[in-house]
């Protein structure tokens, strides 16, 4: 009997290698296909170093922050006192899981340190017998678990949708038959509402578990950007919704099965779901042969699902877009359609006649035709606005000495003085500030930026620059701990897949350097121009001035160029620029300093598990 048991065992591993590795296969000629053999190699190379990651320094962090069984007791006696303490209840759809992967997953539940919670579990008719009895037991031992058992299988999203309307508790929290919660999860959640009460869905970070119970690859997510959703599901674990929402959306659809959540998020959102993150790791994605938590080649066909619950998202909201893979099926690229073929004024301080018509040759590839390139130079005794029309910059050469190239007399370079008045004498709608220093590799680059500048929400839009030896030198901007603006991302690979492969689908962020940004000219009227009194971070300064008034900045890193940084505008700090920018930038720093994967792959740093 026992034979047969282990030949049977074998004989089951084996086929889910063989299909494994056929799904693969699968998913390498689909990303060969439609992104070519560059994406195919950095999607099979992050894929091997995943896999082959160690899980030692993340073990540090986790002692480090996650708390100890005394903390987890107060956290107990704590959440007895507060003013809120909603009924929260976990959704668990059953089928077919491991049976002891099925009791873990349990016990991380019945071991929460907040104690008003409640379990609905529907099985949709698991094959074993086991699996029944275990639930069975459950269910008598713990009063607030509830079990119901389907004669047969509805699929994912209606066995939790049954499951969703045996529940009492004004939350539902999703949890899979075979993944785990931290024992704080509850408790963290309930602090959270009790300090935003008017938040309808939270979503945590996240982390997956092997079935040694060894925790690796953590997801730490940035604050709900609405962009990078449309590119992928980051939200999906551990998400927390109130139950009349999930009730006026109808709850899952049984066609997104594989994405049913993806699209829940989008139809609550359609519907004014208030969006909260919960920057802590309280989710833990079991990592099985059969689960997509192991590779995307498990279920290929889910990301043409979730694309298709993007699509059905943009379509309601009235939204001229199409959607498409990006960086890989596993991504989505949206496209939006640019109204109309708007002019483009393109601003470019310069002093130096080389830099700038370096900078100029680089354009020359431009694909949109309806733009006009304006020098701002060091004129007689002032700043001047020179529009070009030569390809080669000729009507800077009167201005240019022929010894040294440097244009008009030596003037101090005030950048946003210059921006400022090339600004109040050129009337296109759209305004692009250049630094002559960048030079850009992508053709299409005005289009990439006009479909989403166009946006009535989108204050700038920023692109992906380069330092001369390919490594990032930006990819959006986020606010220090100091109140200070810098770069995401620095120093890494531009074909990164850190982090979920976050870099490689445009975003919200803090902000985007204006080496290379483009601005609605409404936008400057009705917020001002930028602050002379900066010699530096004077774009951020204006990031943060439209953050204020409710706009947002999309970085997109299908526009990416070179940038040979502070070859022409000197990096000036000093105190009081610090203090007088510190003093615009603090009171939003709480807001936003978290929001960008810079402060992800710091604290990941920090433990050295980036490495």
């Amino acid at each position: 009997m026992n034979s047969n048991r282990i030949v049977h065992a074998w004989s089951n591993r084996l086929f889910s290698r063989i299909k494994y590795c056929y799904n693969l296969s699968v998913l390498a000629l689909r990303i060969l296909k439609s992104e070519g053999p560059v994406c195919l190699w950095w999607n099979l190379n992050h894929f091997l170093k995943k896999r082959c990651t160690s899980s030692f320094d993340y073990s540090r962090y986790i002692q480090e922050s996650e708390p100890s069984v005394e903390e987890l007791i107060a956290q107990r006696n704590q959440s007895f006192r507060y003013p809120y303490r909603p009924l929260i209840s976990v959704i668990i759809p059953v089928y077919n899981p491991p049976c002891d992967i099925l009791e873990k997953t349990l016990d991380s539940v019945v071991s929460q340190s907040y104690d008003n919670w409640e379990v609905c579990i529907v099985d949709g008719n698991s094959d074993e017998r086991k699996i029944r009895d275990l639930l069975q037991t459950y269910a008598d031992r713990y009063p607030n678990i509830r079990v119901h058992f389907l004669t047969e299988n509805l699929g994912i999203s209606e066995n939790t949708n049954i499951a969703e309307k045996m529940s009492q508790g004004e939350f539902i929290a999703l949890l899979d038959h075979d993944d785990q919660i931290s024992p704080h999860a509850l408790f963290e959640i309930v602090h959270h509402l009790n300090d935003n009460p008017q938040t309808d869905i939270v979503y945590t970070d996240e982390d997956k578990i092997d079935n040694r119970e060894n925790r690796f690859d953590p997801f730490f997510k940035p604050k709900y950007s609405p962009e990078l959703l449309n590119g992928m599901n980051y939200l999906i674990h551990f998400t927390i919704i109130r139950k009349s929402l999930f009730d006026a959306v109808n709850g899952f659809k049984k066609e997104f099965d594989g994405a049913q959540d993806y699209d829940l998020f989008f139809r609550c959102i359609e519907n004014g779901a208030n969006i909260s993150h919960l920057p802590k790791v309280l989710y833990h994605w079991r990592s099985l042969e059969s689960s997509s938590s192991q590779s995307t080649a498990i279920k290929p066909w889910i990301y043409d699902i979730g694309k298709k619950a993007v699509q059905d998202h943009l379509d309601r909201c009235s939204i001229r877009a199409t959607v498409k893979s990006g960086g890989g099926v596993t991504l989505n690229k949206v496209q939006y359609v640019i109204e109309g073929s708007p002019p483009v004024d393109i601003l470019i301080p310069t002093r130096k006649l080389p830099q700038f018509k370096k900078c100029l040759n680089a354009l020359k590839k431009t694909r949109y035709k309806n733009y006009s390139i304006h020098a701002i130079i060091n004129g007689t005794n002032e700043y001047r606005v020179v529009t070009i029309t030569s390809p080669d910059g000729r009507e800077l050469i009167q201005f240019t000495d022929g010894r040294t190239g440097l244009i008009g007399p030596k003037l101090p370079y005030n950048w946003s003085k210059m921006n400022n008045i090339a600004l109040k004498q050129t009337l296109s709608p759209y305004v692009v500030t250049l630094n002559d220093d960048v030079y850009l590799k992508t053709d299409d680059w005005l289009e990439k930026f006009l479909m989403y500048a166009q946006l009535n929400q989108v204050g700038s839009v920023g692109c992906l620059l380069l330092n001369p030896d390919g490594s990032i030198q930006h990819a959006g901007s986020y606010i220090t701990d100091d109140g200070l603006g810098d770069h995401c991302f620095k120093g890494l690979d531009p074909h990164s897949l850190e982090c979920n492969g976050i870099l490689q689908i445009p975003r919200e962020c803090s902000g985007v350097t204006s080496a290379c940004m483009m601005v609605r000219r409404e936008v400057f009227d009705k917020n001002g121009y930028f602050d002379e009194n900066l010699r530096n971070y004077d774009d951020f300064e204006f990031s943060i001035r439209l953050l204020k008034k409710g706009y947002s900045h999309i970085f997109t890193p299908y526009v990416c160029g070179f940038h040979d940084e502070s070859q022409t505008r000197p990096l000036i700090i000093n105190p009081a620029m610090i203090n007088y920018l510190k003093d615009k930038t603090m009171p939003v720093k709480e807001l936003y300093y978290r929001h960008e994967w810079e402060m992800m792959i710091q604290r990941k740093q920090e433990n050295e598990i980036c490495r």
